[in-house]
């Protein structure tokens, strides 16, 4: 049964101190429109990351840029590996889960959209840290900010030195991907009471592979 209260009767419920008031209709919104409307386009929506093999990204880079299917892919959920260099065609939207920590790193990825018409949606969340916080109330000092010059230190050796050394682990679980496999958790390894000098020690069989000769390949 519906009951129709009159306007500004003092609300019926216990310890309620309230009035009833006619609900104010809320304006159009021009996104919810045209999202909600029955020609919506279908979303099609893929991954971009590093963890993919280069085939694999470059396909859905071409699929996206293309489209050459009517199911082809119209949104691409990326990190940083999509921030620079690559050409995936027109953008009309681009959507950020947190801000970026750099004016350069902003404008590298909204800057992919609306190329083609001039005008896009930009959507930025700001999550509940100082960085975020501080840009949410100041979005200009992040789009306006200063941009520096990327470098490249090569005296900074111990950078150079954890790249190389991921370099060859990665070669090295290449080569034999079902034995040769890098545990996930420290300790796995059982340091405790493992054998450190025995050649089937992990950090050995990397040193022993390397010391064969074996090829790196680029």
């Amino acid at each position: 049964m519906q009951i129709i209260y009159q306007q500004r009767t003092r609300c019926l419920d216990y310890t309620c101190t309230g009035t009833y008031n006619q609900k104010a209709k809320s304006k159009p919104n021009y996104y919810q429109l045209v999202y909600n409307r029955n020609l919506s386009p279908r979303i099609y929506a893929t991954e971009h990351t590093g963890i993919l093999e280069r085939k694999d990204r470059e396909n859905k880079e071409i699929d996206f840029k293309e489209r050459p299917k009517f199911n082809s892919l119209n949104t691409i959920v990326a990190t940083s590996t999509l921030e620079m260099g690559i050409d995936i065609g027109t953008l009309n939207s681009a959507i950020n889960n947190s801000v970026p920590p750099l004016t350069s790193n902003f404008l590298q990825r909204v800057g992919r959209a609306g190329r083609s018409s001039g005008s896009a949606l930009i959507t930025n969340f700001a999550q509940s840290k100082a960085h975020d916080l501080f840009y949410f109330e100041e979005p200009k000092d992040m789009m306006e900010g200063e941009i520096a010059t990327p470098g490249c230190y090569l005296e900074a050796k111990d950078i150079l030195y954890r790249h190389f050394l991921a370099y060859c682990l990665d070669n090295w679980a290449s080569a034999d991907p079902k034995n040769n496999s890098i545990p996930g958790r420290l300790i796995s390894l059982q340091l405790s009471r493992a054998d450190l000098s025995a050649p089937e020690f992990l950090a050995n069989r990397i040193i022993i592979y390397k010391g064969k000769g074996e090829s790196f390949t680029s």
